[in-house]
């Protein structure tokens, strides 16, 4: 009886919100509830701690739409063009002067080089790239049409010569021809990406 007396006194002198009830259970016991976000109880929930997969927030993707612009239609036809322009050299080059062996080189490496070009352009992944990527890639379209142009010379040379006969190298000098000629467009569409991104930025 006397501890109940007790108790009730201390009861009496707290405030009635500090009294234990359905509503007010004891400050030692603290009913917390887990669900799918973290932890909650009656206050609120706890801070969270951010998901593993938002923490990359920026990934490859690969971006379709990408095909059908101007800048991707141009590399898609430079991309054919320059596999045909290399094997026409190879065909030809293969059976004739030594200066096969350094042209036939440099033609697949441009070809290499906007395959990677390409793709990045495809999976978006410019942002991952070090550097001033538009720059190297306008810088290196710059070089290439040089190059195209001096292997498209070349073939002409040799398609008006002795070998005009040959059908491999009057090949090549169309394809190289046409690949120069769509290079002008897309060195200007890069220039004028690499302008709009840097000033996005």
């Amino acid at each position: 009886m006397e501890a109940n007396e007790n108790q009730a006194t201390e009861y009496e002198m707290s405030s009635p919100s500090d009294v234990p009830n359905e509503n007010n259970p004891p400050q030692s016991v603290r009913e917390v509830h887990i669900d799918e976000r973290g932890p909650v109880n009656e206050e609120g929930p706890y801070p969270q701690v951010p998901y593993a997969e938002n923490a990359v927030q920026e990934k490859l993707s690969f971006t379709p739409t990408f095909l059908v612009t101007s800048m991707g239609l141009l590399k898609i036809f430079e991309l054919i063009l320059a596999l045909a322009f290399g094997i026409s050299l190879s065909i030809f080059f293969s059976y004739h002067e030594a200066l096969g062996t350094i042209t036939n080189i440099v033609a697949w490496l441009i070809f290499v080089l906007q395959l990677i070009y390409f793709l990045v352009d495809l999976f978006d992944g410019v942002k991952f790239m070090p550097g001033p990527w538009r720059l190297v890639e306008l810088a290196f379209y710059c070089l290439a049409l040089i190059l195209v142009l001096l292997g498209s010379v070349i073939s002409v040379i040799y398609a008006l010569g002795k070998y005009e006969a040959n059908a491999s190298i009057v090949f090549a000098s169309l394809f190289g021809g046409l690949q120069t000629i769509i290079y002008f467009p897309l060195i200007v569409l890069t220039f004028l990406q690499m302008r709009s991104e840097t000033l996005g930025e």
